[in-house]
């Protein structure tokens, strides 16, 4: 009986097997997580910080309503756009390679990537308002790294 709802409800939405599955996925990774208010007030601990993917001088935005408070990473800017993709950069590839100043189209960051002593272009980092970068919408490192090594 749940299969023949489950079809219904693929069909009526026009979601297929596998959208549908990871939207269940994204609705069930919600946690909760218990902390104490002591006399120093709430701590987070590092360990907890780091899986949402928050760094050191990641800018938090608490909003209240009524007894809920959500912690949201505050809109980054050009410049912490421009360290997130350095960073991610020289992980993946060295320091050979350069960007340009991240551009914001509508909720997304663009980040030309380039060979800074020619300003050759060499591909594009998607990121999203929050600093993940977007792969299916940037260009492969391989690729990327093809273009730089081209004559």
């Amino acid at each position: 009986m749940s299969r023949i709802i489950s079809d219904d409800i693929l069909q009526a939405t026009r979601m297929t097997e596998d959208e549908l599955q990871n939207q269940v996925k994204r609705y069930n990774t919600m946690s909760k997580i218990v902390q104490e208010i002591t006399a120093d007030g709430l701590h987070l601990s590092k360990e907890l910080i780091e899986q949402f993917g928050w760094r050191e001088g990641t800018r938090l935005v608490l909003e209240i309503s009524n007894r809920t408070v959500s912690i949201i990473p505050q809109d980054l800017t050009a410049e912490d756009i421009e360290e997130i993709a350095s960073s991610f950069l020289l992980a993946k590839v060295g320091d050979a390679i350069g960007i340009k100043k991240p551009q914001k189209k509508g909720d997304k960051w663009f980040v030309d990537v380039i060979l800074p002593h020619s300003e050759k272009y060499l591909g594009v980092l998607v990121y999203t308002d929050d600093g993940v970068v977007i792969s299916d919408e940037s260009d492969k490192i391989s690729k990327i790294i093809e273009k730089a090594n081209e004559n």
